[in-house]
């Protein structure tokens, strides 16, 4: 089988060779004898269309398997990724990934560093 399989790669490369040999439209249709008109036509239905959307449509269809693999993936195995992943897509869940700071001084300005912002901020929360 895999003597087949290498065959086929290998007919699959010289195809694929000989394609990259064609350099104009015109020895295209000369090559595999298809008008010129007919891969303009072609090339202006590419143009027209998004193949980003068709790709976008075919996946949708498959959307739901992969919801359910998520699902099964999550209940056997409970892995932290697959449980975040859930929470994001089915609850609308979104993590942060920042720290937000009220010091007004946050811009760094005038010698300001970031060592006196964490001392004046550890200063404001301890307890008295």
């Amino acid at each position: 089988m895999a003597n087949s399989v290498g065959k086929e790669l290998a007919s699959d490369d010289e195809k694929f060779g000989e394609l990259l040999k064609i350099r104009t439209q015109s020895a295209f249709a000369e090559k595999y004898n298809v008008e010129n008109s007919t891969l303009s036509n072609w090339n202006k239905l590419l143009e027209e269309t998004d193949g980003l959307s068709d790709l976008r449509k075919w996946g949708q269809k498959l959307t739901k398997n992969i919801l359910w693999s998520l699902y099964k993936n999550t209940v056997d195995k409970g892995s932290p990724r697959n449980v975040e992943l859930w929470l994001q897509i089915v609850e609308g869940w979104t993590s942060k990934n920042y720290t937000e700071h009220s010091n007004s001084k946050a811009d760094f300005g005038n010698d300001y560093s970031l060592a006196q912002m964490m001392k004046e901020t550890i200063n404001t929360h301890k307890p008295h």
